[in-house]
């Protein structure tokens, strides 16, 4: 029951609530129950995250691998791979680490079959925050095309999300000239 408020309060954007419920979950879920437990620590991660307390989160999300072997792509611990990069991925770009964290996202999409539209919640997580670093980049035509295949990914299971992809791709028409071009091609 934790774990779910947890959650909710985590895709409402309702960290400190998410926290509270993460903490209450570990309290009462018993070390023995291991699959609970990790549940229960993972989901608090993401609001630990989200609040700015990347580096609990992030011990959380390497998953007993070290910060070097997953950034040299040798996970030693392989639970959930594509979780993990992207997690980790994630805790990168929240530290400025953009470099970093895009090798993570990519690596993420790869062993989520972001093309395939399989495990669309978690896909379309990796093709935002793909878009996002690209962005930050400057390269804003294949951010806009991530945030669009972002949109697709979250519809089905996220329309909230699916939404935000969206706008965020419609905001980078402004600052790339060719988009702005696009745009007008597409009017016709």
């Amino acid at each position: 029951y934790a774990n779910e408020r947890c959650h909710v309060y985590w895709l409402r954007h309702e960290y400190e609530h998410a926290i509270f419920w993460g903490e209450e979950g570990l309290k009462h879920v018993s070390a023995s129950d291991r699959g609970n437990w990790k549940a229960v620590a993972h989901t608090l991660a993401l609001a630990k995250r989200d609040a700015g307390h990347i580096g609990e989160a992030l011990a959380v999300f390497l998953d007993g691998n070290t910060l070097p072997s997953v950034l040299a792509g040798e996970l030693t611990e392989k639970s959930e791979p594509g979780v993990i990069y992207g997690n980790v991925g994630r805790c990168l770009f929240l530290q400025n680490e953009v470099d970093d964290a895009l090798f993570c996202y990519v690596k993420s999409a790869e062993l989520l079959g972001v093309a395939s539209l399989s495990n669309s919640h978690n896909c379309g997580y990796a093709s935002t925050w793909i878009g996002e670093a690209l962005e930050k980049k400057g390269d804003y035509l294949n951010a806009f095309l991530f945030y669009r295949l972002a949109h697709h990914q979250f519809l089905r299971f996220l329309p909230p999300l699916a939404e935000e992809s969206l706008e965020k791709s419609d905001n980078l028409v402004s600052k790339s000239p060719i988009l702005a071009n696009l745009g007008a091609v597409e009017e016709l």
